[in-house]
């Protein structure tokens, strides 16, 4: 059954339907695939009714197919159970971190526990998943896997704002910051936060994409797209950098 009901039970559909056709339908493919799956499943009717759940997320034909899938998925965990925790390698026990001072050690301990923050000469690009929006000039929502996760404000984060739109998957951090006229200490937290939570990501050199003419009006190369917003969506001027999900807590 849905997660809950009412007038925004549609929008809880269309975000199981996305994750079934997610990867070529990779979920059910593997469930038809298992063991009983493959028996009592018949995949090509299943695909026939994900294409038209896509077009048309029925809410009793959703329930059904996630229950199928669900169903091929626990045939396949019992078929290829993990292995008892007895016959498991054990891992390596962590160091011991030796801590006298916390204040005057405090540089120490970040260098050997914290990821190392992101510098000037980087070249990001938006993640897998990540796609920006922008309901009007001066509010962008930032989308993953569909849904809108946090949302920036020219009033709560200018210097970030600028820096999002700026991002192209070209240029290194200090270009970005260049154009924008804003310091690298203006978005540096921010900045290793969307990193070590996959918002932005390294930019493969061998993808950069060569600087050319562009037609008047379009976008520039590997920038984001403007996405269609649903109605419902959370409405613009929350802090920065904090989950839409977690605004009203």
């Amino acid at each position: 059954m849905a997660f809950f009901h009412g007038d925004g039970v549609r929008h809880t559909y269309r975000a199981f339907v996305r994750m079934l056709a997610q990867d070529g339908a990779a979920l059910l493919e593997l469930a038809c695939a298992s063991p009983n799956g493959s028996r009592y499943l018949d995949p090509d009717a299943m695909r026939a009714r994900l294409a038209r759940l896509r077009r048309d997320p029925e809410p009793g034909a959703v329930e059904t197919l996630l229950r199928l899938v669900n169903l091929g998925l626990l045939d396949a965990m019992a078929a290829d159970p993990p292995p008892p925790p007895a016959a498991t390698r054990s891992g390596s026990v962590p160091a011991v971190l030796a801590i006298g001072d916390w204040a005057a050690e405090r540089e120490r301990i970040e260098l050997l526990t914290l990821p190392p923050p992101v510098g000037p000469d980087r070249v990001l690009r938006l993640g897998e998943g990540v796609e920006l929006a922008y309901p009007d000039p001066a509010t962008c929502y930032l989308i993953v896997e569909g849904s809108v996760e946090y949302i920036v404000s020219e009033q709560d984060d200018p210097a970030w704002l600028r820096f999002l739109r700026a991002v192209d998957g070209r240029r290194e951090v200090a270009k970005l910051l260049a154009e924008t006229g804003d310091d690298y200490a203006a978005v540096r937290e921010t900045l290793d936060y969307s990193v070590d939570h996959g918002l932005l990501v390294p930019a493969p050199e061998a993808a950069a994409p060569q600087a050319g003419p562009l037609e008047a009006g379009a976008p520039r190369a590997g920038a984001p797209q403007a996405v269609r917003l649903e109605a419902g969506s959370p409405e613009a001027g929350a802090p920065q950098a904090v989950p839409a999900g977690e605004r009203d807590g």
